[in-house]
């Protein structure tokens, strides 16, 4: 009987494992359409608003989705106190601390990194193009993301299944 249950524990958990994996993929997607979503508020600001970029981040940050809202806030206030010297240098500081995590890979924060160089010492029209240029990147990072998201999450709950079935098999 222990046996058995033991053989259970192996097949959930491994499985557990699959579907985790799965899910952190979906994660990734909502987070980077959330980001875009964010960029297109920050850039609607600066355009209709002509807020200046730390009002601009900051009002963002008031509408965004809860995976970003901190980022938004937090390099509105950084830019606002004038404690770095670039908005490359926030943007950066900013992500590491409030988006790094399961949500996004390291290519995402180094897009954000990108926008930054394009940020803050160039006038209005070009940080409008920057951003502008930065939310069609990013809205084709979201469309891969997805198609990889439809070609491996299966793949990857099945292994999970599969890797469970085999244990138990070679533990039996």
């Amino acid at each position: 009987m222990l046996r058995w249950l033991g053989m259970g524990v192996i097949l959930f958990s491994c499985s557990s494992i699959g579907v985790t994996a799965a899910q952190k993929m979906k994660k990734r997607i909502q987070n980077l359409y959330d980001l875009r979503e964010g960029m297109m508020l920050l850039q609607g600001e600066i355009r209709y608003a002509k807020a200046t970029l730390p009002e601009a981040f900051e009002h963002a940050g008031a509408h965004a989705a809860p995976s970003c809202k901190a980022f938004f806030e937090a390099v509105g206030t950084q830019m606002e106190r004038l404690e770095t010297r670039s908005a490359k240098e926030v943007l950066v500081r900013c992500a590491k601390e409030e988006l790094s995590g399961p949500g996004f890979l390291r290519e995402d924060l180094e897009r954000l990194e990108r926008l930054g160089e394009q940020l803050g010492y160039l006038d209005q029209e070009m940080q409008i193009k920057g951003l502008e240029f930065y939310i069609r990147q990013q809205q084709g990072v979201c469309e891969e993301a997805e198609r990889e998201y439809r070609e491996k999450a299966r793949l990857y709950r099945y292994m999970g299944i599969i890797g469970g079935l085999f244990l138990v098999i070679v533990l039996a």
